[in-house]
């Protein structure tokens, strides 16, 4: 018999989930085994993390490429994209942005009317890098002489100025708190391309961060503080204020981001990002979304990232996210005892079959069964009536 391979690497622990997880995934099914290096086999399914010289060909592969995910990923894009696009998730959905004038910097004075909080930050950077938090034109104009302005010359020399801009987007001064602490959430949506099929995961658990320190008096330092500095590290989830706001607006909140994440996945098979694959089969990808609530339980769309920080999560975020994966991409069939709900009921083309399958042999000996004891864990497939 014939076994499939599979390689799992990553250079950075923080940007990847804990490989265990997925690895034992594989080593629990007897029809697989890990690729051997020295060989000159392809492999059939790969999550690789940062840069991996001379990998092989991959039936089944983790990430796409930049230039088809970025209308995601970019903060100016996916803000100007769902303008155009979807003016019901724009003007409901979205925090209120606005584009940087980086040309002259006083045509951006009007941004400060009616006493808005603005949040500045480039659209290229990640883990908060070059963000911070003004609630006047003159402490907007100082950060910018003194540091945006450096990092925006040094970025558009190297890359295209259509793309790589700041932007500014409103702070929501009624935000949603627990524990007297404000809180935003990190949803894990996972984007698949199998054979000429888009789907979309949300994976359970949502995560909920909390802010460093304690919502005190309404003033900028401390909000700067919250801003620019990390969430403490703690395994909070969105369930966890079901008891604070009560079932009603906690189920709310969900549907929200369910709303949001349909329309989403529209856009995204509209797009239509991920075929344009010529070299790959399958793609499969993490994306970390942010989201807001304020005090009335109305949610709004941060940011999409394709940074997702997977350090620090707990356990039952890794295997979820492992599990997803392997289901997700080479499982044939779903049933009830998932709670799944699929986008086409059809699933016959909801796997990947290699050229380097025996002949006669039936693929379903390659997929994760069912009664897998590490079963899958996803809470909705996003695009086919929500809730």
């Amino acid at each position: 018999m014939i076994k499939k391979k599979y390689f799992i690497y990553s250079d950075n622990p923080d940007k990847s989930i804990k490989l265990n997880f997925l690895d034992n995934l594989f080593k629990k099914n007897t029809n697989w085994e890990s690729y051997n290096i020295d060989s000159n086999e392809d492999i059939d399914f790969s999550y690789i993390i940062g840069r991996y010289e001379n990998a092989p060909p991959t039936d089944i592969s983790y990430r796409f490429t930049t230039k088809h995910r970025n209308f995601l990923t970019n903060k100016y894009i996916l803000y100007k994209t769902i303008e155009r696009e979807d003016n019901d998730l724009y003007e409901n959905y979205m925090v209120k942005h606005y584009e940087i004038d980086m040309d002259n910097l006083e045509n951006n004075k009007k941004l400060f009317h009616n006493g808005k909080i603005l949040i500045i930050r480039p659209t290229w950077a990640f883990e908060r890098s070059g963000i911070t938090i003004v609630d006047n034109f003159n402490a907007f104009k100082k950060y910018m002489d003194k540091k945006g302005r450096h990092m925006y010359n040094n970025i558009v020399s190297r890359r295209p100025r259509e793309t790589h801009k700041f932007v500014a987007s409103e702070y929501i001064k009624n935000t949603l708190t627990y524990q007297n602490k404000v809180c935003d959430f990190r949803v894990f949506f996972l984007i698949t391309f199998v054979n000429g099929i888009y789907r979309a995961y949300l994976v359970k658990p949502i995560m909920m961060n909390l802010a460093q320190y304690e919502r005190k008096d309404f003033n900028i330092t401390h909000i700067k503080e919250n801003i620019t500095y990390a969430h403490e590290v703690a395994d909070h989830f969105m369930r966890d204020l079901k008891n604070q706001v009560g079932k009603k607006n906690y189920k709310s909140m969900k549907n929200q981001i369910l709303h949001i994440l349909s329309h989403l996945f529209r856009m995204i098979k509209n797009y239509q990002i991920m075929d344009k694959y010529i070299d790959q089969n399958s793609v499969y990808e993490l994306f970390g979304l942010d989201f807001i609530a304020d005090d009335k339980y109305n949610i709004k769309l941060i940011e999409f990232n394709e940074k997702t920080g997977l350090g620090g999560y707990s356990d039952e975020i890794y295997k979820n996210i492992a599990n997803a994966f392997v289901n997700a991409t080479i499982n044939k069939t779903y049933d009830d005892n998932f709670k799944i709900k699929l986008i086409n009921s059809s699933t016959e083309n909801f796997f990947h079959t290699s050229n380097n399958n025996a002949a006669g042999q039936n693929f379903s000996d390659f997929c994760f069964q069912q009664n897998n004891p590490l079963s899958l864990s996803l809470d909705e497939i996003v695009g086919h009536k929500i809730i």
